[in-house]
């Protein structure tokens, strides 16, 4: 008989975080061919995941299931913490959110293969509430005078990227950048301390709604 399957949620969330993490992979081995780092190197950009990974997303883009995703989880957990400490400080989000999602996979134990949703389901308060924490910690974090000075922020550098990258020349009248640049800082706690809000925010019952929007991005 043909493997049933996977549950909707579980489908969805598989799809997601396998494209996710191949166009992270992606971008990141770019950006390493970029700086022409020996792959020796300690300062080696920490590609999350490794195209040692790739096939395995590609698989569990194809053909969702619980155990794919466990693998793939316990793979990529398994490469961060090998290239620990060197990896930036969005990969130790990634450590805690997986590893949550990973136990519950597991603690779910054959109930998971056959309904991934109940695993999705348990996992999803648990990883909203190390979002609002991590969020509301990282707009906390900024609120201090060197931030806030626009001259020494790192803030305005990325709005300056963004702006070169993403807003036709066109669209971008002379008042604007220096504008965008000085609000930069503010702009970013806001921005930060706006995402653990959301995520509290109860969701609609027909699940629209910034909440709901938010907590989606969370998952």
């Amino acid at each position: 008989a043909a493997p049933a399957a996977a549950p909707p949620q579980l489908r969805l969330f598989c799809r997601m975080y396998a494209a996710q993490q191949l166009l992270m992979c992606g971008a990141l081995s770019h950006a390493q061919a970029l700086l022409a780092e020996p792959a020796a190197s300690v300062l080696q950009l920490p590609a999350s995941p490794p195209l040692l990974l790739a096939p395995f997303l590609l698989l569990l883009f194809c053909a969702p299931s619980a155990r794919l995703l466990a693998l793939s989880l316990a793979l990529s957990l398994g490469i961060i913490l090998r290239k620990m400490p060197f990896v930036w400080d969005f990969l130790l989000w990634d450590l805690q959110t997986d590893a949550a999602l990973l136990a519950l996979l597991l603690l779910c134990g054959p109930a998971a293969a056959a309904d991934g949703d109940r695993a999705v389901a348990l996992a999803a308060p648990i990883v909203r509430a190390q979002y609002v924490v991590f969020y509301a910690c990282t707009a906390l974090w900024k609120v201090n005078a060197a931030f806030l000075d626009a001259s020494v922020s790192c803030a305005p550098i990325f709005f300056a990227q963004l702006l070169d990258a993403y807003v036709p020349a066109a669209l971008t009248p002379p008042w604007l950048p220096p504008l965008a640049l000085a609000l930069a800082p503010a702009a970013t706690i806001l921005v930060e301390a706006a995402i653990p809000a959301l995520l509290c925010v109860p969701a609609a019952a027909d699940g629209r709604g910034a909440g709901a929007a938010c907590r989606r991005l969370g998952l």
